[in-house]
This record gives structure tokens, C-alpha cells and sequence, in this order.
């Protein structure tokens, strides 16, 4: 069995034990077979129960088509957060201090801000009092209409400069699945 497949093998095996054993049975993709779950996991050597620990740091971490392991902190913290109409945006880079290699980005934007500094400054002081730490990695402008199902990114900050935005439209087409236009574009002010 190549390494990939052992690994993949062990993934699947642990997954079952963490949170299929209250099922009756399991299918186990690697091998093709429905077998109970708790014997799926128990006819492993005992060298081969990995941890959930191991799991998400070797193996989910490096196999093809997998996200890394969650993050409580970073999860109770809503991807985006913005009005309707015509206003300022940042992209904010959050990470938990003890788990640096985690991270994800937030798109916050208000009307009622005059600047991008005003945006960041009234996220800043929750996302510190959680325990995170952020950084704003630019901003620029947003068209939201919401009636037409449309998003659309463009221009730039003075204070923090131009965000990527095509981050930035990722991040929205996660949180507006249901919409028909999230554009971007670098052009504008």
C-alpha cells in the first residue's frame, strides 16, 4: 500500500472512531466495505490509533482535497460583516497566537464610516478581547446590492492600501452562496 493510501487508510479509521461509533455501520472508501464502525477502529494494531492531535497536524494537512483542522477562536469570529449600499471595506488577517500557522481572512465594511482606519478600529478592540490577534491587510470599496443579488469590489485605501481583492470576493462567495455577481476589480477610487 503506498504511503498516500496507509495515510488516507488511517484518516478514515480515525474518523470513524472520533465520531462514527454511535452509527451501525460505516462505509470505509478506502477498502470499498460497510463494516461495523467499532470494528473498523478496533481491528487496527494499537500503533495505528492515531490521535485527532496527529491526525489534523500529518495527515489531513497534506492530503490532496482536505482543509487544515478548525480552529475554535477563529471560527466564533463571523466571516463578514457589512451594510448594504455603497462603503469603505478592510481585509483583516485573524490568527490565534498559540496556533500561528492558522489563520483566515474577514471582510468587514460599514457606511457609517468616513474612513478604512474607522472599519478596523471598531473590529480591532472584539477581535483582541477573544484573543486573537489581526492585522489589516488593505481595503477599498464595495458596491452591495443586495435586491440584485450583486457584490462588487473595487478601488483602494489611502491609510492601508489596495486589498487583494480577490480574497476578499472569495471570502464573500463562501458567505453569499445564493448570490448571481460577486465581481472585483483593481481600477477606481
Amino acid at each position: 500500500m503506498s504511503c498516500f493510501c496507509h495515510k488516507r487508510a488511517q484518516a478514515v479509521l480515525l474518523f470513524t472512531r472520533l465520531y462514527c461509533l454511535s452509527y451501525s455501520r460505516i462505509l470505509v472508501p478506502t477498502f470499498g466495505t460497510s463494516l461495523p464502525a467499532r470494528q473498523v477502529y478496533n481491528n487496527l494494531p494499537r500503533k495505528r490509533q492515531v490521535s485527532l492531535r496527529n491526525l489534523s497536524q500529518k495527515l489531513f494537512c497534506h492530503m490532496p482535497g482536505t482543509v487544515a483542522p478548525s480552529n475554535p477562536l477563529l471560527e466564533a469570529v463571523k466571516d463578514v460583516d457589512m451594510d448594504s449600499g455603497r462603503f469603505k471595506y478592510v481585509l483583516i488577517k485573524i490568527w490565534d497566537p498559540h496556533h500561528k500557522n492558522q489563520h483566515k481572512y474577514i471582510v468587514r465594511g460599514y457606511s457609517r464610516a468616513a474612513f478604512h482606519a474607522d472599519v478596523f478600529e471598531e473590529v480591532e478592540p472584539g477581535l483582541e478581547g477573544l484573543g486573537l490577534e489581526c492585522h489589516c491587510t488593505g481595503g477599498g470599496r464595495v458596491l452591495h446590492e443586495p435586491d440584485k443579488k450583486s457584490i462588487h469590489v473595487y478601488g483602494y485605501s489611502q491609510g492601508f492600501g489596495l486589498a487583494d481583492h480577490s480574497i476578499t470576493t472569495e471570502v464573500l462567495r463562501k458567505h453569499f452562496p445564493h448570490y448571481t455577481s460577486i465581481t472585483w476589480s483593481n481600477e477606481g477610487y
